[in-house]
């Protein structure tokens, strides 16, 4: 704003007294402030209709942002952001080429082998039925897992091993009784 200090203040004080009087300064100070009043009001109008002019003019274009997006154009403002030479669309398309004509002679070698093999399925279907009963395993070995076996004793001899395997065996069917009849 205006950049008066109190120096300069004093001396328009000073001429404003012996120019209007003590009588008449007092009305001439209100005066001055009530235009001094206006005039803000009038620089705070302005200053709002700028800025609600401003917010209408970003409004209208997130408005026209949005009804961008809805018209479709958002996959295109997408690939224009990610890929704006259209290297990356390219090289997409040439591997979805490249699949397809994969998937095709995929599909193809199958069709081929499948009339190949209806040929041979009738030959090689008395020999398949032998090989399948006398190479198939119907039932698994039962074989315990490495955790449950005991590493044997080291002190003692075999006969002291047998006498503790014999009174832990005879603990166990005990143990085993005494639960059955509970």
């Amino acid at each position: 704003m205006i950049d008066i200090g109190w120096s300069e203040m004093a001396v328009v004080a000073l001429i404003a007294l012996l120019i209007l009087g003590p009588k008449e300064l007092p009305k001439a100070m209100r005066m001055v402030a009530r235009w001094v009043k206006k005039l803000r009001g009038m620089t705070r109008d302005v200053q709002s209709g700028f800025d609600q002019m401003i917010r209408d003019a970003e409004l209208e274009d997130a408005q026209k942002a949005v009804q961008g997006i809805s018209s479709g154009s958002l996959n295109k403002t997408i690939s224009d952001t990610i890929d704006p030479t259209g290297v990356v669309g390219e090289s997409i398309g040439s591997l979805q080429n490249e699949a397809r004509a994969s998937e095709r002679e995929a599909k193809d070698n199958l069709t081929q082998s499948g009339e190949s093999e209806a040929d041979a399925s009738d030959q090689s279907s008395t020999d398949s039925s032998e090989m399948s009963s006398s190479s198939v395993v119907e039932t698994p070995l039962n074989i315990a897992p490495a955790s449950s076996l005991r590493p044997p004793e080291e002190s003692g001899t075999a006969a002291e091993g047998g006498a503790v395997a014999e009174e832990s065996s005879s603990k166990e069917k005990d143990d085993l009784d005494k639960k059955s009849h509970a």
